[in-house]
């Protein structure tokens, strides 16, 4: 073999009429302890570790049939695919089984398992990677939309002050307050920070030397916490810390993003989940994950957390709890009370229950009615309670 390839320079992926390679053919029985030498120097040589014959037997396959574990380690370390299936749909783990390789089959298990880790790690970079480029969206389709908000509030305050016939009011008039109230409240329900917006002359003129920050300065100005008598000093001490730090030894963790009302989570006619951003289109491609897993990212505020406190304080109707006997129209509430009870009691309890219960066998035993419509006479239980008792 080390002749015809350096040689002669022979394809090191030739096929044959079947469409075996060599690197097929070298784990057959043929080749016994020299199997593992010969699938190095192969795969050294820039062999396919892929690749299938005509009936899409992999050399995985291949190895998985024939039960050669030292092969079968060194082709998953040559990174061959351990899901990929022939023409019936088989895969190696499935051949190991048939011809009863343990030793192969639980090799192929463990290598599975972590292909299905770093897939799955994978994919779900790829979808923070979407959730970070939606959140961007999200904040430029929020920012454009306060700017077309504010424009539509200047207009309607200038033609209320041409209709009012009112002269245009001073700069300092023109509070954050009073004019940009409303967009204001619904910036903070979308759940964004109000950044300050510019005065109306300031909007009219289209002054843009006046940044953000130099705005901020000049409509919120906070005055820092000083214990000094001086004004001109600095202050003592601070209370307030940045919300990201914790005295504690692990650190909190920041809410996740929630895209309810901007992201539309559905599945198509084939079953596959599919996002849709509003007013943009759809994100592409999209990462393979359950429609589950993709639910709980976009929307973590719909999903309850697992373990709910308190979960036994609830208020619960006497009728729905379990008893020894379920309570109905025949049996007194003194009945079950007697039954467990009646021993702990005190005894002017005891002699009040004695009373009723008296009573309540004269009241059966005199009433004729009672007979007519049907109900049973006085038990003989209720008279040995009554006289236990």
């Amino acid at each position: 073999m080390k002749m015809l390839i350096e040689k002669y320079n022979l394809d090191i992926n030739l096929a044959s009429l079947r469409g075996w390679r060599p690197i097929h053919l070298v784990l057959g029985q043929e080749s016994k302890a020299m199997a593992v030498e010969c699938l190095q120097y192969l795969l050294s040589k820039g062999a396919d570790v892929n690749v299938q014959n005509y009936n899409g037997v992999s050399p995985l396959h291949k190895a998985a049939s024939e039960g050669r574990e030292n092969c079968l380690q060194i082709l998953i370390d040559a990174g061959a695919d351990v899901h990929t299936q022939d023409n019936e749909g088989q895969k190696p783990i499935d051949l190991c089984k048939m011809w009863g390789h343990r030793v192969c089959a639980k090799r192929l298990s463990h290598a599975m398992w972590k292909a299905d880790k770093k897939h799955q790690l994978q994919q779900m970079c790829k979808l923070e990677s979407i959730k970070a480029l939606c959140e961007r969206k999200q904040r430029q389709f929020l920012q454009r939309e306060q700017r077309e908000l504010n424009i539509c509030n200047v207009m309607a305050f200038e033609s209320w002050l041409l209709k009012k016939g009112l002269p245009w009011p001073s700069r300092t008039l023109l509070d954050l307050s009073q004019v940009q109230h409303h967009s204001l409240t619904l910036r903070k329900l979308a759940g964004q920070i109000a950044t300050p917006i510019p005065s109306l002359s300031t909007l009219l003129r289209g002054n843009a030397s006046d940044s953000v920050l130099s705005m901020q300065h000049r409509y919120r100005r906070q005055k820092p916490w000083n214990l000094s008598t001086n004004l001109d000093s600095e202050p003592a001490t601070s209370l307030c810390r940045p919300a990201l730090i914790r005295l504690g030894v692990e650190a909190e963790k920041l809410p996740q993003h929630d895209f309810t009302s901007f992201l539309f989570l559905f599945k198509d006619p084939f079953g596959n989940p599919v996002i849709q951003i509003d007013n943009i289109g759809r994100v592409c491609p999209m990462p393979d994950l359950p429609y589950e897993v993709l639910h709980q990212s976009l929307y973590p505020h719909t999903w309850m957390p697992r373990l709910e406190v308190p979960q036994d304080l609830r208020p619960v109707h006497i009728f729905n709890l379990k008893h020894r006997r379920p309570p109905g129209p025949e049996h007194w509430w003194t009945d079950q009370m007697a039954l467990s009870l009646r021993v702990t009691l005190d005894p002017i309890f005891l002699s009040s229950l004695q009373s009723h219960v008296s009573t309540y066998c004269s009241t059966k035993a005199l009433s004729p009615r009672t007979e007519s419509l049907g109900f049973p006479k006085e038990t003989p239980s209720i008279q040995s309670e009554a006289s236990s008792l």
